[in-house]
């Protein structure tokens, strides 16, 4: 599952390259061990051939009396959008069997993994068969939303010191970090449980016209109201969205802009003005609202269409006055 954030670099063709993911296996007991797992990105990608054997394992250790991981929230529940790609930030420490914090430098943090309330190993992966609106994943690596403030904050994760649970169901679940190899002959040491309860979002479009911003209301937000903080889409920096709706449909909003809405269709042409035409024009994003600043390719009273993002949710927003 790819939470990290994607990239596109201009060109013919243009290149997308996706952000830094971890996946875990483990071989059926009593069975033959896995080689070979295959990874494509969506129904239709073609999936790249992994060989296991060719990994490097990170050092063992065994000088461990475990981890310590807990949400950040102030009521210590992990609480992420069920989107699949917002995620919700764990503090992260392995201590020493004296039970000090090792450097996050230590291959012990690498050995870390997770597992559900029923003992089930948490992969990272969309799973065939399985259902997409029970998926739950936890990275090393913050996302397109880490769903931390930091983009408003101004703050960063200390690399190492965070893990970030996503999911795709608002149903109560509980998970448990291991760092494998590490006590009594290879047992591996647990976390304390950790509680996630992820809330779904319904974000609608709140504007009176696009020259005076276009805002998303519905969220619990690190924005101090009801508003959406949007993603901010650039050249280069496209926004991530996941859909479980109709299975598993992964895509990403290259660009923030307006175009004439098809509720405007068919244009109006009036005798002695110039041509009427359809028209698109950049949106200027900041962290709440989408604002048409030029609004010279539209004319009055003419309506448009765009689409915004939100904690990975994907928002039509239709039939919006360009000016006024």
């Amino acid at each position: 599952m790819p939470a990290t954030q994607p990239a596109v670099t201009a060109g013919s063709p243009a290149r997308l390259t996706l952000g830094s993911a971890t996946f875990w296996w483990e071989n059926p007991p009593g069975q033959p061990a896995y080689q070979l797992i295959r990874v494509g990105l969506g129904p239709a990608g073609v999936p790249s051939q992994v060989a296991l054997p060719d990994l490097p394992t990170p050092a063992d250790e065994t000088n461990l009396s475990g981890p310590q991981i807990a949400p950040t929230s102030s009521d210590s529940v992990a609480r992420p959008v069920d989107s699949g790609v917002d995620q919700a930030p764990l503090a992260v420490q392995v201590l020493d069997a004296d039970s000090k914090p090792l450097p996050v430098t230590d291959p012990s943090y690498q050995r870390i993994y997770y597992r559900d309330a029923s003992g089930n190993l948490v992969t990272n992966l969309f799973l065939t068969g399985a259902d997409p609106a029970g998926f739950i994943g936890v990275s090393p690596y913050a996302g397109a939303y880490p769903n931390d403030g930091s983009v408003t904050k101004g703050r960063s994760a200390v690399a190492g010191t965070y893990h970030y649970v996503s999911t795709t169901s608002t149903t109560y679940q509980e998970i448990t970090g291991y760092v494998g190899g590490a006590l009594n002959g290879g047992v591996p040491a647990p976390s304390q449980q950790i509680e996630v309860q992820a809330s779904a979002i319904a974000p609608v479009a709140s504007a009176t016209s696009a020259s005076k911003g276009i805002s998303l209301a519905g969220c619990a937000d690190f924005t101090g109201s009801s508003l959406c903080r949007l993603f901010p889409i650039s050249a280069g920096q496209p926004a991530l969205f996941l859909d479980t709706a109709g299975g598993v449909q992964i895509g990403i909003l290259t660009a923030a802009q307006v175009t004439t809405s098809v509720a405007s269709l068919p244009l109006q042409q009036s005798a002695g003005m110039t041509e009427h035409v359809l028209a698109s024009a950049p949106l200027t994003v900041s962290d709440t609202a989408a604002t048409l600043t030029d609004t010279s390719a539209f004319r009055p009273g003419d309506l448009v269409d765009t689409s915004l993002v939100t904690h990975g949710v994907l928002v039509p927003v239709v039939n919006i006055p360009a000016s006024g």
